[in-house]
């Protein structure tokens, strides 16, 4: 097997930055940290398309520990994403295409897990008794329900300990 090469970047943006591509027009934004440190998303206007990796998931709770993750920024970036201008999004995992409003479902779902553990921690309660008390119910049908609530609870209460 050949070793593989690694070739480093050769532009680079902040913000806000357009590419043209086989002649379409490619409109890439950078929010900063939010699902991880290099989250980018994609808007192509003559498809009404977009393509958005990890953040949103269509129909999947979010990936285990969410390890590298900052929550509140996580859903200021939704937030964002939900005031761009597409139909459907191409996600990195779930089904070829998403409608927009699984940008809204997963910032639903981000919003409740937050406030969830938050108010658990501020009443004294167990957070990890949320992932069974009924309050995620209404994702019970999304990939990962049972075993990654836990582990986004786990995420969450960390999250906000280390805010303290």
């Amino acid at each position: 097997m050949k070793a593989s090469r690694h070739t480093a970047a050769t532009r680079t943006w902040k913000g806000a930055h357009v590419i043209k591509l086989g002649g379409k027009t490619i409109k890439m934004f950078d929010f900063g940290p939010s699902h991880g440190n290099g989250m980018s998303v994609m808007r192509i206007p003559s498809e009404n398309l977009g393509f958005i990796v990890d953040i949103v998931s269509p129909g999947s709770v979010a990936f285990k520990t969410m390890r590298e993750s900052n929550p509140n920024n996580w859903i200021a970036t939704l937030r964002q994403i939900e005031a761009m201008d597409f139909a459907h999004f191409i996600p990195g995992h779930g089904p070829p295409t998403a409608p927009r409003s699984a940008v809204t479902e997963m910032r639903e779902y981000m919003e409740l897990l937050s406030s969830s553990v938050k108010m658990a921690l501020a009443m004294g309660k167990e957070p990890a008794a949320l992932a069974t008390d009924g309050t995620f119910a209404k994702y019970a049908k999304w990939r990962g329900y049972k075993d990654w609530v836990p582990m986004n609870i786990e995420r969450l209460v960390t999250w906000h300990k280390d805010r303290k």
